[in-house]
């Protein structure tokens, strides 16, 4: 009857250890785009470990009447010259439930315009680092998914 109970409480911890990991597919299999939901409405998000920030686009903001800070936060550094950030407040972004906190805006015209010429997907902005690390993404290219730690 012990090795029974053990069985069943492994097996338990087990399960539990599985459901506290969520897989999101990949919507592109060119591009790191996952699905997201900002202020309850369905937009798509390129993963950019490469960046330092998560940025959402101005026409994003405007759309969603996010509230942005009046106060300017610094410079962003591209190979297209600098690009003033503002911080944006008001704003609901998750990915399956899990709420993604710190954006700034900036304009992603180019950015947008080539993903959507390349993929068919217009995207709302970019998850950088501050994401990644926040949800805890394990990023699978070869499989087409992501792993967030809920």
């Amino acid at each position: 009857m012990g090795k029974r109970l053990i069985i069943i409480m492994a097996l338990l911890l087990c399960l539990f250890c599985v459901k506290a990991q969520t897989v999101v597919k990949l919507e592109s299999d060119i591009r790191p785009i996952v699905r997201a939901q900002i202020n309850g409405k369905v937009e798509y998000m390129l993963i950019d470990t490469g960046s330092s920030i998560n940025i959402l686009s101005p026409q994003t903001v405007y759309k969603y009447k996010v509230r942005i800070r009046t106060h300017y936060t610094g410079t962003v550094y591209s190979t297209k010259g600098n690009a003033n950030a503002v911080h944006v407040d008001s704003v609901m972004i998750k990915i399956k439930e899990m709420k993604i906190n710190q954006f700034v805006m900036i304009n992603l015209s180019s950015i947008t315009d080539n993903i959507l010429r390349v993929t068919g997907i217009k995207i709302a902005g970019i998850l950088g680092t501050p994401a990644i690390k926040e949800l805890g993404m394990i990023i699978d290219l070869k499989k087409g998914v992501i792993t967030i730690k809920n």
